[in-house]
């Protein structure tokens, strides 16, 4: 009998279970939703902190915002994911980097998933907030946040073994 969680990795399509599975680095999982939009500086500051050979990240985004996608071969750029569920339910999937929507976040919890929450509008911003109260994640202030604060971050939320 499989557990949830292998239930959901299951519904993983090839591709995807593949590429999180060829190889042993853990992955972190980014989205900022189907609505949300990041403006190019949010993408770049990203992008120069998710650059690692330490880890390797699946980031649901519109191609034409990340710039040089020829460079990045430890990101995997997607148009479209399927449930959010499916991606962090992988036992290599070891962070969240999120908008922070409640089922997102709740799946994520669930799942004992760590957030980086980067909340966008509306009810994200109190979901971020209890998230980083509460400890299962760290909260950055879109407008203010630096790469070098992301990086710090992520590697916060990788190490730390409170948050995993």
């Amino acid at each position: 009998m499989n557990t949830p969680r292998e239930t959901f990795v299951a519904e993983l399509s090839m591709e995807d279970r593949e590429w999180i599975e060829a190889d042993p680095r853990p992955v972190i999982y980014v989205s900022a939703g189907t609505i949300t939009s990041l403006t190019q500086e949010q993408v770049e500051k990203l992008l120069t902190s998710l650059v690692s050979d330490k880890f390797r990240v699946i980031w649901k985004i519109s191609r034409k915002a990340v710039r040089s996608t020829n460079t990045l071969k430890s990101i995997r750029i997607v148009d479209w994911l399927s449930l959010t569920l499916d991606h962090l339910a992988h036992y290599n999937v070891k962070l969240f980097v999120s908008h922070c929507d409640v089922n997102s976040a709740y799946e994520s919890i669930w799942l004992g998933t760590p957030i980086l929450c980067l909340s966008m509008f509306a009810d994200q911003f109190e979901m971020g907030h209890q998230i980083h109260d509460t400890g299962v994640g760290i909260m950055l202030d879109k407008l203010k946040f630096t790469s070098n604060h992301l990086t710090s971050s992520i590697h916060s939320l990788l190490e730390d073994r409170n948050f995993n």
